[in-house]
């Protein structure tokens, strides 16, 4: 239940963060960062050898953003339990999601903890964020499509999906459920 809850603590802080959604174009324009780069963040913990802390910085620079990494304090960072959970569009619902799955795999007692964060180079909060992929669908596709156009994204997975034309946001929405198998997707721009 406990691991139930955190996730969606994680996920109804995000939905808060878009309560001004859907943003334009140029919202997005001015608060997506960059595709390149990466801000890596370990956190000490007591279990942790430099070694480990090396092997966790070399790891988590291949991790799309927005990424956790958690790991059991008793089985250490070379076990099953060490997961990462990347790519998603906050890093408390990345956080949320690598407790819950390191919690599920430790053969220890103690409940994990998170021991790194992955986010975009430069990173600063901002109302309007997206994980590295739907980032860089953006840059790529919507951006450039003209007329009546709807991007939607599940706070919980991660996933997204655009759409355009007549009813945009309506297909965009069900074609993100779709994908997501989660029923929290939402119109996060529109134009």
């Amino acid at each position: 239940m406990r691991i139930v809850s955190g996730l969606l603590a994680g996920v109804l802080a995000v939905s808060q963060a878009y309560a001004d959604a859907p943003f334009g174009n140029e919202d997005a324009k001015d608060a997506l960062f960059a595709l390149k780069g990466r801000s890596v963040e370990i956190f000490k913990q007591d279990f942790l050898t430099q070694r480990d802390v090396a092997l966790l910085e070399q790891v988590a620079e291949s991790q799309l953003y927005y990424a956790a990494i958690a790991a059991s304090p008793e089985d250490g960072i070379l076990n099953k339990a060490t997961i990462a959970a990347a790519n998603h569009h906050s890093i408390e619902v990345a956080e949320q999601e690598a407790l819950s799955a390191c919690n599920e795999a430790r053969d220890g007692t103690q409940e994990c903890v998170v021991v790194a964060h992955i986010k975009p180079r430069g990173w600063v909060p901002r109302d309007l964020q997206l994980s590295h992929d739907a980032t860089a669908a953006w840059r790529s596709q919507y951006r450039r499509v003209r007329g009546e156009k709807a991007f939607a994204v599940s706070p919980s997975t991660g996933r997204f999906s655009a759409a355009k034309g007549d009813g945009a946001a309506a297909l965009a929405v069900s074609s993100c459920e779709a994908l997501a198998e989660a029923q929290d997707c939402t119109v996060l721009l529109q134009d």
